[in-house]
Order: structure tokens, then C-alpha cells, then sequence
């Protein structure tokens, strides 16, 4: 199965986007004491750069991430007691949908994984890709560092662009836009109260630079009637000084 699924560029394909695989491999230790070559493990560093030994034949896995697997439910699916065996799980309930003993092709694999798949969908309502979700993160990634060099504003416009199209793909993802999009418009309300403290400090310029940023950003918002303010509050405090300096 190792071999003829798992390092098949086919299902590798398919399977980032429409799987997770949890393997549990009971006779690990026994490999691992008798020095088996599919048991060796290679000197790497973590994601926070400490060093680290990962399993060759599972690349990014620890031996003790591998014996975790074995201990976890994915061990108790097989019923039959041989190996091979392979399991689809409903990932909603945990409960299996098929069990298959001996080796499979990559080929059969992605139709059952397929059909089982379909039912779930039927079941649950539609799937999400990890493609799709990484579109999303990307986005808000890129939103994130415009936020951060140029601002709200730029954010938002950003946003804006790609919302319609990822909106596209159901209502959970609209559901992640949103909430993130709410993010953007707390950091937006953030600038808007630094340009209404910039006002009373009548430092104009630098609170319509801040405006002048947001206006286009925060039509059909909640805060546009606070940027409509705050430019009439500007109208209001160059009258006033316009009035002192007559007096």
C-alpha cells in the first residue's frame, strides 16, 4: 500500500485535496528493534528550528508521532487481524464507511474514496478543498502584509477583489471571509479614532492622509458615516481657527 498508493503521484495528487491519511502501523517497534530500512529515521530540524529525527519512509513524521497513530482509534478500524488493511472514516462521526483488507491500487483507492466522498457530501453538505482553503489563506496572508506597509484601506481593496470569486465556494468559506473581513474593519475603526485624535490635535493633514485612505475602502460599511463625520469635523475646526485668527 506504501508503495503502490502512498508514493503514487496520482493519488498524492488526489489526495491533497481530498484526504487525510492516519496511518498505524502495529508492528512499528518490531521494525524499529530489528533495524528494518522502512524504520529508519534522518537528522532534520522542526518548524522552530530545534533538531529533530524524522521517520525516512514518512518524511515530516517522528517515530513517536508514528507510535501515537498506532495508539490512536486508527488502530482499533482493523477487524480482520492481517495486513494490509485500510479504512474510510466518516471524519464527522469517526465511525468506518468501508474497510478493505490486502493491497489496493491508487486507481481503485480514488474511486471508493470518491463515492464515499459523495455520500458524505450528500450526508453533511458540501466539502471543502484544500486547495480553496489555502486561496484563503493566501489572500489573507497578502491582506495582512498590505495591512501592515500601507494600512486599512489597501487591505480592504485587496480583500475586496478576491472575495467574490472565493465566495463562490459555498457557504462556509463565506462564512471564513467574513469574520475576516469584521478583522479588517476593527483595524479601519482603529485608524479612524487615530484621525479623530489627530483632529483635536488639529494635525489636519495627517487625518485626511489617514481619511483620504479609508474613504473609498469603507463605502457601503458600517463606518462610512464615521468618515463622512470625521471630514465634516475637520470642516468644522478649520472654520474655527479661521474664525480665532480673524478675531
Amino acid at each position: 500500500m506504501h508503495s503502490a498508493v502512498l508514493q503514487n503521484d496520482s493519488y498524492i495528487e488526489f489526495a491533497s485535496d481530498n484526504t487525510v491519511e492516519v496511518m498505524a502501523m502495529q508492528r512499528l517497534k518490531e521494525g524499529v528493534d530489528k533495524g528494518d530500512r522502512k524504520a529508519e529515521q534522518y537528522d532534520a530540524e522542526d518548524e522552530n528550528g530545534q533538531p529533530v529525527k524524522y521517520m525516512v519512509e514518512f518524511p515530516g513524521l517522528t517515530l513517536e508521532e508514528m507510535y501515537a497513530l498506532n495508539s490512536s482509534k486508527a488502530g482499533t478500524y482493523n477487524d480482520t487481524g492481517g495486513i494490509p488493511y485500510t479504512a474510510i472514516v466518516d471524519p464527522h462521526t469517526g465511525e468506518k464507511m468501508s474497510g478493505m483488507a490486502g493491497g489496493q491500487s491508487a486507481k481503485k483507492m480514488i474511486e471508493i474514496i470518491t463515492q464515499r466522498k459523495a455520500d458524505l457530501n450528500k450526508k453533511y453538505g458540501p466539502s471543502l478543498s484544500r486547495s480553496v482553503l489555502a486561496d484563503v489563506k493566501e489572500n489573507q496572508a497578502e491582506c495582512d502584509a498590505l495591512l501592515a506597509e500601507k494600512g486599512a484601506g489597501k487591505a480592504i481593496v485587496l480583500f475586496n477583489k478576491g472575495y467574490k470569486k472565493l465566495a463562490k465556494n459555498g457557504e462556509k468559506i463565506v462564512t471564513m471571509l467574513d469574520a475576516y473581513k469584521e478583522t479588517l474593519l476593527e483595524k479601519a475603526g482603529e485608524e479612524l479614532e487615530s484621525a479623530d485624535e489627530l483632529i483635536e490635535a488639529l494635525e489636519i493633514s495627517d487625518a485626511k492622509k489617514i481619511l483620504s485612505s479609508l474613504k473609498s475602502a469603507l463605502k457601503k460599511t458600517e463606518l462610512a458615516p464615521r468618515v463622512d463625520e470625521l471630514y465634516a469635523k475637520i470642516k468644522t475646526k478649520q472654520a474655527e481657527e479661521k474664525a480665532a485668527a480673524g478675531e
